[in-house]
């Protein structure tokens, strides 16, 4: 029995993996049955799989034993519920002639080898999962780093902030690498997933002429692979400003090209948005993000990303006329969410740098770049930028 197939008599807490596929006693002649998604203080959140039915004759072959997922919102069970877990409980149907709508998976114990008859089908596009020495993230590289003060805090590997993020003065709040969604964490990869060249098509159409290695422009770590897995490749400090409160600046110089972190937070639909929107205006707080989307598909238009209590270090990123940063989105491919397990149909918004930054240089980013006549603006906040081009006022 390799590890992969490995059941256990007892099973504990310990023993269950996030993504394992699991049986439950529901105290009824059938057992629920579904996928561990996280793990949080004996815990376990699970999503449900049910009994699949054909939606027309064409799907109608061999359904017994065939599962989807339950359109409800995931549960909290105790571990002591636990019949079976495993990797393995579950596969993909792949049946002759078999050809459904969406994910359809075979309950392992019932499938008779009807799925072994059928061979994968291939996308235009198929993810490769590199090996991790063609995929490293923290890659080994002689870097000046400017020092930091004694009483400087690690936030995560990387940024150095000059207190808690509890303790920042007027805005305090959670440091989270991740972003989340109705109650659920996005989860980062557990294996180092290189798609630069998805990546490079993304931001080259921000920034012409930009190198094709990616890899090379990020001091040989790959930024694709740091994306999902809630890394950061290049050194930060978070530290305060006279004028314009907290603010990023880079500890090494970094190349134009560079991926340099994502924003991170809660995402939320734009009702809400607007509804929390006027009560951060009156407490001047204006962390929140749109994600533009893409036209045409579920993500235009829908989404927030609001760091205000939970977030990343590109909270911090201050306003200028004339910026070193700007955001790019990235929407992965129906393969790579497959293979990362992360939240479908919202694009990731990464921050890159538009220019070669120095050591002890502020990152910032244009607030509202798609404004360049300052006649414009609401006049509302005065722009500390200092910028010869500056337009006086951030919006």
């Amino acid at each position: 029995m390799t590890e992969d197939e490995t059941t256990y008599e007892i099973i504990t807490y310990d023993n269950c993996r996030v993504n394992d596929f699991c049986i439950i006693e529901s105290g009824e002649p059938e057992k629920w049955q579904g996928q561990i998604k996280s793990k949080n203080d004996g815990k376990l959140a699970v999503r449900w799989l049910r009994p699949w039915e054909p939606k027309s004759e064409r799907e109608d072959i061999g359904v017994t034993g065939l599962y989807d997922w339950d359109p409800h919102e995931m549960c909290q069970i105790d571990v002591e519920t636990l019949i079976e877990i495993g990797p393995a409980l579950f596969h993909k149907a792949r049946r002759p002639g078999f050809e459904p709508k969406g994910p359809v998976y075979c309950l392992a114990s019932t499938c008779d080898g009807r799925c072994a008859l059928a061979a994968p089908r291939h996308k235009k596009e198929r993810v490769i999962v590199v090996k991790e020495e063609d995929a490293v993230v923290d890659a080994e590289r002689p870097r000046y780093l400017l020092p930091v003060p004694d009483t400087a805090v690690e936030w995560q590997p990387n940024v150095m902030g000059e207190c808690l993020p509890s303790e920042v003065p007027g805005s305090p709040f959670c440091y989270s690498s991740a972003r989340h969604l109705d109650g659920e964490t996005e989860k980062c990869a557990e294996k180092a997933v290189c798609f630069c060249k998805h990546m490079h098509s993304a931001l080259g159409r921000r920034l012409a002429s930009l190198s094709s290695d990616l890899h090379a422009v990020n001091g040989g770590s790959c930024p694709s692979a740091a994306l999902t897995m809630n890394k950061i490749i290049h050194s930060f400090h978070v530290k305060n400003t006279p004028k314009k409160g907290f603010g990023i600046f880079a500890r090494e110089n970094i190349q134009r090209g560079a991926f340099l972190f994502e924003y991170a937070g809660e995402i939320i639909n734009r009702s809400e948005a607007y509804v929390r929107e006027r009560k951060y205006i009156a407490d001047g707080k204006y962390y929140m993000h749109d994600i533009h989307g893409l036209k045409k598909h579920i993500s235009h238009a829908q989404f927030t990303i609001d760091p205000t209590s939970h977030g990343n270090i590109g909270r911090f990123l201050n306003h200028s006329c004339c910026p070193n940063v700007s955001t790019v989105e990235l929407l992965l491919s129906d393969d790579l969410q497959e293979v990362l397990n992360v939240f479908t149909a919202v694009p990731r918004v990464c921050f890159m740098a538009v220019r070669d930054i120095e050591a002890g240089e502020e990152l910032c980013i244009d607030y509202v770049p798609h404004i360049e006549d300052a006649s414009k603006l609401q006049k509302k906040i005065n722009c500390q930028c200092g910028e010869a081009k500056c337009r006086e006022y951030v919006f």
